[in-house]
């Protein structure tokens, strides 16, 4: 049963997400998941719970609903989860839409057995989205490298990381595949991912 759980946000950002889904609201929604992950999904347990964070449409969370996953799909732009909330509520997927600012956000400790980050770059959360993911669980991060820039030079750089950045930034995990570990996955150059699982916790 889809639902859409709708926290207090309104900033001039937000604002206009709203206001750019919105004018895209004849767009089909469906599962689309990224192609690194579909390559990598015989390692996931396809059970438990999910965030896809900045999910927009949802394409990811349905996908990930699809495998077996209890999803939350949380975004600013309440325009954008209406669809990804209709598509599961008719199909009998099990994702909860979550309207929040994803800048000020913060998510219980341990809570996600798999996190799922696309397209979407707040330097500020970084550090702390392992935090999130319970032991053995799984992040799936995929964004703009600077690559990117050549192609799109009016992107803001700010949103960019460098390649191979990931693997840095989240090295306390166990990485099993980024676009430098194990590069031959990645699907456009200039795109950056990590798949990586947190440790046990041996307490």
């Amino acid at each position: 049963m889809s639902e859409i759980i709708a926290q207090s946000v309104a900033n001039s950002d937000i604002t206009r997400w709203n206001l750019k889904y919105q004018k895209g609201q004849s767009r089909q929604v469906g599962p689309r998941g990224e192609p690194e992950l579909i390559a990598l999904t015989g390692l996931l347990d396809n059970q438990g719970l999910a965030l896809d964070m900045a999910a927009g449409r949802g394409r990811t969370a349905l996908y990930l609903a699809e495998l077996g996953y209890r999803v939350i799909a949380c975004d600013g732009a309440e325009t954008a989860l209406a669809g990804c909330s209709r598509f599961a509520r008719n199909r009998g997927l099990n994702v909860s839409c979550m309207v929040c600012d994803l800048d000020t956000y913060r998510f219980s400790a341990g809570l996600f057995d798999l996190l799922v980050v696309v397209r979407y770059l707040n330097r500020s959360l970084l550090p702390i989205l392992p935090d999130w993911i319970r032991p053995n669980g799984w992040l799936f991060y995929k964004t703009f490298n600077s690559r990117f820039l050549k192609t799109n030079p009016g992107f803001n750089p700010d949103y960019t990381v460098q390649p191979g950045e990931l693997d840095r930034i989240f090295s306390e995990l166990d990485i099993h595949a980024s676009d430098i570990e194990g590069g031959e996955l990645v699907s456009d150059e200039r795109m950056s991912f990590v798949f990586a699982r947190k440790p046990p916790d041996n307490d």
